[in-house]
């Protein structure tokens, strides 16, 4: 025999349906109303004959309103998580920038002249340690693709880790914290730090909306603005043709307008923008497609950060429709992907990006600097292997500039 479902004395939809049952047998009572009403010369019909009776009008189809079509413009939302596929070339074209492979001889004679204690330097050395194997924090890690061409797809089990993020964040913070006790009480009353900030920066460049939704994780303002620097040259913008200068930057029609949003105000002292620290990884930054991002558009996205910081500094002191500065804007860009770091300076002369001639923006950049050479555990015991003591004196010129 086949088993089926108990069925029970008391079952929910047999007595359901047998409700119905009666319900569809009921007789109509007579309750006395007709007589009583024939009684005093009122005669009663039946309502059906009337029903049948009636003319059954065509159906109609109403006229549909027909709402007119509104083509809304089409705006560009470059975000945390978006890449330029042609790396630093587009963004020179986005910005209207030039680069420059090294930095203001100022900073560099102040880099080659500093002298850290070697208290502090055994101190960041055991800061980066403790950053990246001996937090506490134990999260399950990313699904891990092993290269093995006869296993396409094929993922490797999670393990408990550090995250990324939270490495970052803490060679951030133990950077300027050390930076902090270098210098002492007179640099650091002069500056103070945000973590997790919005920026948000419109531009429309040869009729290309394009809207920066960007975020730093560790903001740095300060009393006064970064002195501009000198960057004459006779570089030109690169040409970039076939490809648009919106290409890879994800769009949508939206009926509202571009907005700006600086998280400082501008009535507060430390209002002005001095460095920003930015996390990098490639869970978090990838393509439209699955393909690794390069160091070329690793650096592009530290230039469009930086715009977007000095652009949004820009629209809060002189509005939505300024072109011509009156003084350049300047901002220090320090990019971790927990190993690589990159150094580069961005300075905003102008916001007349239509035109290939004229005022051009400046981006000061130095080689990447890897922070270690390995960092595991060996045998059971913290490693840490060729510690580069550049990276903090790298960071304390830029604390002090």
């Amino acid at each position: 025999m086949r088993l089926t479902n108990i069925l029970f004395k008391q079952h929910n939809v047999w007595r359901a349906k047998l409700k119905w049952k009666y319900q569809s047998q009921r007789n109509v009572l007579d309750t006395g109303l007709v007589a009583a009403l024939e009684k005093k010369g009122i005669t009663v019909k039946d309502a059906v004959e009337y029903t049948n009776k009636m003319n059954k009008f065509a159906k109609t189809n109403p006229e549909k309103k027909v709402e007119p079509e509104i083509n809304h413009p089409i705006t560009y939302i470059y975000g945390d998580s978006n890449c330029l596929v042609y790396g630093c070339s587009q963004a020179q074209v986005l910005t209207k920038t030039l680069i420059f492979d090294k930095f203001p001889e100022k900073l560099e004679k102040k880099f080659a002249s500093l002298k850290l204690p070697t208290d502090i330097e055994r101190s960041m050395h055991q800061s980066v340690l403790v950053s990246h194997l001996l937090d506490a924090e134990q999260i399950k890690s990313p699904y891990k693709i092993p290269i093995a061409p006869h296993k396409p797809r094929h993922f490797l089990p999670k393990e408990y880790c550090i995250t990324e993020r939270r490495k970052n964040l803490l060679i951030s913070t133990r950077l300027l914290n050390h930076c902090e006790r270098f210098y002492g009480h007179i640099e650091a009353v002069n500056k103070k730090t945000v973590n997790d900030v919005k920026f948000m920066a419109p531009i429309e460049k040869n009729g290309d909306r394009v809207q920066f939704n960007l975020s730093a994780e560790t903001f740095v303002t300060s009393k006064k603005p970064i002195a501009p620097f000198d960057g004459s040259s006779d570089q030109s913008v690169p040409d970039i043709y076939p490809l648009d200068q919106t290409v890879s930057i994800p769009k949508i029609e939206t009926k509202y307008d571009l907005t700006s949003s600086y998280p400082i105000k501008t009535t507060s002292i430390f209002s002005h923008p001095h460095t920003i620290m930015l996390h990098y990884s490639k869970n978090d930054v990838k393509h439209l497609f699955e393909e690794e991002v390069t160091h070329d558009q690793f650096e592009s996205r530290a230039i469009l950060k930086g715009f977007a910081v000095a652009t949004s500094r820009a629209h809060s002191l002189y509005g939505l429709d300024v072109k011509i500065l009156q003084q350049p804007i300047a901002i220090q860009v320090v990019q971790l992907d927990g190993r690589k770091i990159q150094f580069g300076i961005f300075q905003l002369n102008t916001l007349d990006l239509d035109s290939k001639d004229g005022v051009k923006n400046f981006w000061f950049r130095k080689p990447d600097m890897f922070l270690y050479d390995e960092c595991i555990y060996k045998d059971g015991r913290p490693l840490l292997s060729n510690y580069n003591f550049d990276i903090f004196k790298m960071m304390c010129v830029f604390y002090s500039n």
